[in-house]
Formats: C-alpha cells, structure tokens, sequence
C-alpha cells in the first residue's frame, strides 16, 4: 500500500506476522545509479535504505532474488519491492525471501515508480494476507510456458494440453529431512510429480478407450 492509498496485490512465501503496517519512507534503488536498481550483492554500498521500503527491480540482475533482498537487508531496509521484468505479463512469484518482501508485475512496479518520482515524501508498506484462496487465474499461461501455434502444423494450437505448474507448495515434517521440525519447497521440486499426474491421467484414457484419437484424448 503506498502513501497515495493506491494498493497493490503481489505475492510473497515468506508471510512476517509481526511486520508493521505503518507507512515507511519508500525509495527506489535505481534512482541515482542504474548499477543499484537490481539490489544486487554490494550495488547498495552508497545507497541509504535504512529503515526503508526498496523498491528493486529483477530483470538484468546478476543474483537471485532472495539475494537482493539480502542487499537491502543488509543496508538495514526495513523491506523489499521486487519488480518483475515486462516478460514475465501478469505472473507474479513467491519467494522465501529473508525479510518483509512482495514481488509486483511490470505494471505495477511503473506505478510505483511513477508515484516515488511525484511526491518528495514516497511512503508504504507491505500488508501480509497469508494464502489467499479462489482467486481466478485462467486463462493466463505462466510466462515461461511455450507458445504457438505450432511450426510444423499452424493449424493446431499450443500448448494443446497444459497442467499446474506455478504456485504448487507442500510441507513435511522433519523427520523426512531430519533437518529442523518444519520444511517447506516452492515450484520446480513440486511441479515434477503434477507433470507425472497429468501424464498418467492421459495413459488411463488412452487405455480406456483405445479406439480414441490423440485429438479426442486431449478433450476428454
């Protein structure tokens, strides 16, 4: 939520429930050096951020997320904004961040940006929902996902069949890793087995009914 009232949604794995939801100075990294908009390992050297939110943004950077959240951390930001890249659409990610953080659209982050250069006192704050269920997602497509329509036969559409694959998260206990009491994992180590799921569930049509064609299979 910015010092406007304009609001914004995004997502983040880590959920602080003690975090403030007090406006605090906001600052864009990238405002006096393009090398500090991504937040990366000791881009924030000359950058004050303490006891700020920082907006940073992801694309062109050379360390992973929770990396730059480290950076801003580091400076004693009190909290991170990530800004996707135009690329990734209306996808957003969460992450296991290691302090208050939400990664925004392309869109939004202009937004934000534009509100940070129209007033000489930019504020916010993060506001934690946890996991909010029955949000309509369809029909966007992940932005790492193919697309069509096929080279070799322009007339049928791709994907043709796709399955989850983006915001899957499981947890179990420790005595299956024997490391701390809880764990958690977050996308590519969930997506596999959802891949596996979809998989199977087209060989049992496919066995059901032999007579089907490839066409009728994806439809059923």
């Amino acid at each position: 939520m910015l010092g406007n009232n304009a609001s914004y949604d995004g997502q983040s794995f880590y959920q602080p429930t003690n975090f403030s939801s007090t406006l605090l100075p906001l600052t864009y990294a990238g405002a006096n050096s393009n090398d500090s908009a991504f937040c990366d390992p000791g881009s924030l050297k000359d950058v004050d951020v303490r006891g700020k939110v920082v907006l940073c943004s992801e694309s062109r950077g050379f360390s992973g997320v929770v990396d730059k959240g480290q950076e801003v951390k580091n400076g004693g930001g009190a909290a991170m904004i990530l800004m996707n890249p135009e690329s990734f659409g209306n996808i957003t990610a969460a992450y296991l961040h290691v302090l208050p953080a939400s990664d925004v659209t392309y869109a939004d982050g202009l937004n934000i940006k534009a509100y940070i250069n129209s007033t000489s006192s930019p504020m916010a704050t993060i506001l934690f929902d946890g996991t909010v269920f029955g949000v309509p997602y369809a029909p966007q497509l992940a932005y790492f996902s193919s697309r069509g329509p096929s080279l070799a036969s322009p007339g049928i559409l791709k994907p043709d069949i796709i399955g989850p694959g983006v915001d899957i998260l499981a947890a179990w206990l420790y005595a299956v890793t024997n490391v701390g009491s809880f764990n958690s994992s977050y996308n590519a180590e969930i997506i596999v087995p959802q891949g596996v799921d979809v998989q199977g569930f087209l060989n049992r049509v496919s066995a059901d009914h032999v007579v089907r064609s490839p066409i009728a299979v994806l439809f059923a």
